[in-house]
């Protein structure tokens, strides 16, 4: 993936006590606030003279625990850029329980992510070679858009640009 953005880390003073609440564990799954909204596309338009090419589309990273949030971030994205949301890559694993090491973690990332046969499809064809956002709830270790950037990436995608509400830590 490209270099990314986030709307606050977990400690900031501005945001990150909204991000934080917005995925804590004990809130539940809710949509994006408003408020949230506005931070993120102040990020994009920071950011958007830094693209050589504008992104063509949005993918978000699916979550078993966030769907409403990851699902109204990337809609929300899309609709401000005027951008189809060419799909949501789903977690197919098991919840984290503990911390764990970075290779363990990578394992268990790498195998809880795969491309939707659709969204393969759609970067195999109109989207191939084309830059993308890939949008996820927060970043902890990385290897989550890691993975995922690079599995869109070999699908044919052109460059990834992460967008995450929160980074933690």
């Amino acid at each position: 993936a490209e270099p990314g953005r986030a709307i606050a880390r977990f400690t900031d003073l501005g945001y990150g006590p909204r991000v934080r609440a917005a995925v804590d564990p004990g809130v539940g799954d809710q949509i994006l606030t408003p408020e949230l909204v506005r931070a993120a596309i102040a990020v994009l338009s920071a950011w958007r003279g830094e693209w050589p090419e504008r992104p063509a589309g949005v993918v978000g990273i699916g979550s078993l625990t966030r769907n409403n949030l990851i699902s109204s971030f990337v809609n929300e994205i899309a609709t401000v850029g005027r951008r189809p949301v060419l799909g949501i890559v789903p977690h197919r694993g098991t919840p984290r329980l503990e911390r764990s090491n970075s290779a363990l973690r990578l394992k268990a990332v790498f195998a809880a992510y795969e491309l939707p046969t659709e969204l393969r499809d759609l970067l195999a064809g109109e989207y191939q070679g084309r830059p993308l956002f890939l949008l996820d709830d927060y970043l902890d270790t990385g290897w989550t858009i890691a993975t995922v950037a690079r599995r869109l990436r070999l699908a044919g995608a052109g460059p990834i640009y992460p967008l995450v509400l929160g980074v933690a830590g």
